[in-house]
Parts: structure tokens; C-alpha cells; sequence
């Protein structure tokens, strides 16, 4: 080819629009001559052909597309470093057309895997435009409706608003926008949700759960991702079911999780269950900062427990005992899993030292003496969480610091806490060997907080309180403001905790509150600035 002939060829086309057409011609896919995508079939079509690194310019109107879903057949998926931009929220609508199949489906999205190899697709971009997620006109019985599910390096979802969200199934949840942390195969970085608006979920046959926006595993996480993703976000984002108390529908805000280094911040969660919900996942470290909560049940609730395994048998021996599991536990080193037991071991949480490569047996301290029937045993998910070596625990930490949440106006029920950090999925309360302790968080701290009920209103009949703060191995709160109608339980309580210090939390008055252990009743003294700084640098300092 001559260097003249190369200079009059077509440059390669990095940018594509697509318009509502009127006049019936296809287009070329220029700015002054748009693909037509008015009907699904056409702007299926279209997407299904776009090449990678390509942006595409959505005009205003509404488009109908299939979508993608891992369940059913059809729609298209995006490729590598593609950007869908549409005129802006409102403006231009992506709406889901409907389906009969009984699957989880987006607008926009993926296969997270092809081949039994990670397809991990960078750069994609979502942004400028409304998703209508149209639960009502799918007609599956357990049909779940979304609008985004991205799983590659350096993907965003921004400036999306999405509505008609939810699902017809209650074993099915829905993830309304999704950006995948890690899988069984491989782990992302720098990829999040920022400034997106979730709003009216679907009206009719919507039963929940939803997560609105969620940072971590896929749908139904796999029990052991290779590793963490790292430093995924969700930034000021804003969700508001509708609901008012008591809800009807369990709609989760916020969820992150499989990630080290993962922050949520900045963002509004009005109406719903929980603000901040943790997947059946682990995470390394967590930073929830500057959000506000408003009617909520919990603001934040941490802490989860996995699927039962199936029966065996633990015998001890030296101070180690082994559990076996012959169908299998699908437990690590290091993981940490809840006994279910006929015996002395019942309730109680331990970490994994050892595990058979066939995955049927696994091994930890104990300081009894005894063997045992085991019923089941289930993976134990938390921030930074791992046995404590004498006063080294895990690396990893949580912070919670500088939110607003405002308590739903429970009279009566329980479980409505600000503040949540969760061990206690057992019939009965867990416990822990006194050799060998295990915390599902490791380092904690929760500093500004404010913590309050609904617009201000105070009745001493309310039922909620500002804190339960479980199994942390060190746990610092200081300078938060509470107020709390119960006595009972205090108003800042922890249970089976480590290192513990309070500073200088207050009710609205300026009146001290003092922290209280829900083990023994013990009150904790106010901590010197002093000592409190020593703790605060002792809390991400220690190496395990």
C-alpha cells in the first residue's frame, strides 16, 4: 500500500452514536448519521457488534434491549475498554424489554468467566443516562432485574439513574448496580460506583432481598476467591426505596466486600433495612466515611455466615483437633468457620490451621480435651478477620467515621442499631475457646459518628439503640454522639471483644456515655488523650 493511498483511508473508528430513527435509514454510525437503534432487536444488533475500545453515544429517547444474564440465552455483552455514554439522566433511557426466563438479568453486563478463564474486561465505562430495569414486564417466577454488572480493572459506573428495580423471588436476590471485586479466578483493581441514583423500585411482585449498590463477589460468591480486589469505591451515590417503617421489602444500600483497601463514602441511603450489608465475603480493609443513613433499621451491619457443610466427626489430640467433613468443607488456611456440634464445641468460632488438600479435613487449637459429633460447620466472613496471636491480630481494619444515621422509630421488635458488628448467628450466643480466640474483625475504630432518630424525634418507647460491637479483637470508639431511648441495652455495647477503649462519646447534651461489656457488665473508663493516641497507633501498627 502507498503512503498516499494509507493517508486516504478511513481512521479507525474509536467513536460510535446511536439514535432513535425516525426515517427507517440504518446509518453509518457518525455523528451526523447515527446507527438506528429504535427498536431492541436494532440496538441489539448494534451493541452485539461493536468493536473494543470503541465509545458509544446513545441520543435521547428510549432504547429496549435483552440485556445479558447468566441464566437465559440472547442479549450482548460489552467488550474491553468500551464506553456506553448516554446525553444525560433522563434524557436518554435504557430499558430492559422483558423475558419469561427465570434468571438474574442487566442491561449491562457480562459473564464474569468463559472457559473456565476470568474475562475480566478493562476500562468499561457506564455513564450519562437513566436504566429502566422493567421488573414488571418479566413474567419468570423468579426473575431478578438489574441495570449494571462490570467485572474488569479500572471500570466505572457513573451518573446512572435506575428504576423498576427488585425480584420476584425471595431465593433470589437482586444487585441493581454490580461491580465484581473477584471470583474464584482472579481479582480487579480500581474499579467502583460513583454519583448514581437508584430510585422507585419496581411496585409490583417485588419480594427482595436487593443490594442497590454493591462492590464485591458475583451473586452467589464462590466460598474462596484467589484474592482481595483492591480499592474498589462507592462515592455519592443516593438510593431511596420509598418504604416507610416497618419495610415491607429488605433493600440493602451498600455492600463491599473482597476487597482490600475498599471505601464507601459521601453517599445518602434513605428507606431501606440496612445501609451498609456484607455479602457472604471476607474483606481486608473497609473505610465507611462521611454517609448518612436515614430510616434505616441498621446503618451499618458487618458480619456474615456462609452455607451449612455437610456432618462429620472432630477428635483431639495434643491440643489440636481435627474435623472431618467427607463431603467436603471448602475451608482454607486461615478461614474461620462456626462448629455446629452435639457437644463441648458447640458455638464456638475457630480458625483454620490446616486443611487436606482433598478439602475433607481441617485442623485447629483448642484447649479441650474431648472430641465430638459435628452437625455442621460454616465459613465465618468479617474485615480483617483471623485468629488473634497473642497481641498481634490479623492485618486489616475497619473504620467507621463521620456518618449520620438516623434510626427507623421502632416501639417495639428488636435489632434496630446503628452500629452493628455481628457474631451472633447461632441459636444460642457464640463463644470462644480462652486459648485460642478468634475475632471476626480485627482492628476497629468508630470515631464522629452521629447517631440518632429519625429527624430528630426522641420517645423513650423507641426500641433502638446506637451500638453493638461484636467479636472485635481491638475495637477503639471515641468523640461519636448518641442518642439512645433504651437502657437496656446500653447505648454503646460490646461482646466478645479484645483490646477495647472509649473517649469522649457523648449524648446530645455533652453529657459522657460510658461503653459497657456485654459479657460481664463491666463499664469501661474514660480513656486519657494520652493512652487513646497509643491505642489508635497500636491498632495499625501491630503486624501479625
Amino acid at each position: 500500500m502507498s503512503f498516499v493511498e494509507a493517508l486516504l483511508l478511513d481512521p479507525y473508528r474509536m467513536d460510535l452514536w446511536v439514535a432513535m430513527r425516525t426515517d427507517g435509514v440504518a446509518g453509518t454510525g457518525t455523528q451526523n448519521d447515527p446507527f438506528d437503534g429504535s427498536t431492541q432487536a436494532k440496538f441489539d444488533a448494534i451493541m452485539s457488534g461493536v468493536a473494543a475500545n470503541t465509545c458509544i453515544h446513545l441520543g435521547p429517547g428510549m432504547f429496549q434491549t435483552n440485556g445479558y444474564s447468566d441464566g437465559a440465552s440472547g442479549g450482548w455483552q460489552p467488550k474491553a475498554a468500551t464506553r456506553i455514554v448516554g446525553s444525560g439522566v433522563d434524557i436518554t433511557t435504557l430499558k430492559l424489554a422483558g423475558s419469561s426466563a427465570n434468571a438474574h438479568f442487566y442491561a449491562v453486563g457480562h459473564a464474569v468467566s468463559s472457559g473456565g478463564q476470568p474475562n475480566s474486561l478493562d476500562f468499561v465505562e457506564v455513564a450519562d443516562l437513566t436504566i429502566d430495569c422493567n421488573l414488571g414486564g418479566f413474567s419468570g417466577a423468579s426473575a431478578a432485574c438489574g441495570a449494571v454488572r462490570l467485572f474488569g480493572n479500572h471500570t466505572r459506573v457513573r451518573r446512572i439513574k435506575v428504576i423498576n428495580w427488585g425480584t420476584r423471588s425471595t431465593s433470589r436476590a437482586s444487585f441493581v448496580i454490580s461491580v465484581i471485586t473477584a471470583t474464584d479466578l482472579a481479582w480487579v483493581e480500581d474499579c467502583g460506583i460513583e454519583e448514581c441514583i437508584a430510585v422507585n423500585p419496581a411496585s409490583s411482585s417485588n419480594t427482595g432481598p436487593m443490594t442497590v449498590f454493591h462492590c464485591g463477589g458475583t451473586e452467589s460468591p464462590p466460598t474462596n476467591p484467589v484474592a482481595y480486589g483492591v480499592a474498589p469505591y462507592i462515592r455519592n451515590c443516593f438510593a431511596d426505596s420509598g418504604q416507610s417503617y416497618p419495610f415491607s421489602l429488605e433493600v440493602r444500600g451498600l455492600s463491599l466486600a473482597w476487597c482490600k483497601a475498599g471505601i464507601i463514602e459521601g453517599n445518602q441511603i434513605h428507606n431501606v433495612s440496612y445501609g451498609v450489608y456484607q455479602q457472604t465475603a471476607n474483606a481486608q480493609d473497609i473505610l465507611i466515611r462521611n454517609n448518612w443513613f436515614k430510616n434505616v433499621n441498621k446503618g451499618v451491619l458487618l458480619g456474615n455466615l456462609g452455607a451449612m457443610s455437610g456432618s462429620g466427626t472432630l477428635a483431639e489430640s495434643m491440643s489440636v483437633a481435627t474435623v472431618t467433613i467427607s463431603a467436603g468443607h471448602m475451608l482454607s488456611i486461615g478461614d474461620s468457620a462456626l462448629l455446629n456440634t452435639t457437644g463441648a464445641y458447640n458455638g464456638i468460632v475457630v480458625t483454620v490451621q490446616s486443611a487436606s488438600f482433598s478439602n475433607t479435613t481441617f485442623t485447629f487449637g483448642t484447649s479441650k480435651t474431648t472430641g465430638d459429633t459435628v452437625n455442621s460447620v460454616q465459613k465465618v466472613f468479617g474485615v480483617g478477620n483471623a485468629s488473634r496471636l497473642g497481641n498481634f491480630p490479623a492485618p486489616g481494619s475497619l473504620l467507621i467515621e463521620g456518618n449520620v444515621v438516623e434510626l427507623a422509630t421502632a416501639t417495639s421488635g428488636s435489632g434496630i442499631i446503628a452500629l452493628h458488628l455481628n457474631d451472633s448467628w447461632a441459636a444460642s450466643t457464640p463463644s470462644q475457646d480462652p486459648s485460642n480466640p478468634y475475632y471476626v474483625f480485627s482492628n476497629v475504630v468508630i470515631r464522629d459518628n452521629k447517631l440518632r432518630y429519625l429527624d430528630g424525634t426522641f420517645e423513650s418507647n423507641y426500641v433502638g439503640y446506637g451500638m453493638q460491637l461484636n467479636s472485635a479483637a481491638n475495637l477503639l470508639v471515641r468523640n461519636n454522639v448518641i442518642e439512645s431511648a433504651p437502657t437496656s441495652p446500653p447505648p454503646m455495647q460490646n461482646d466478645r471483644c479484645g483490646a477495647v477503649g472509649y473517649f469522649n462519646n457523648q449524648w446530645p447534651s455533652g453529657v459522657l456515655i460510658q461503653g459497657v461489656s456485654g459479657d460481664n457488665g463491666t463499664k469501661y473508663d474514660e480513656l486519657s488523650t494520652e493512652a487513646d493516641d497509643a491505642l489508635v497507633m497500636g491498632l495499625f501498627n501491630k503486624k501479625s
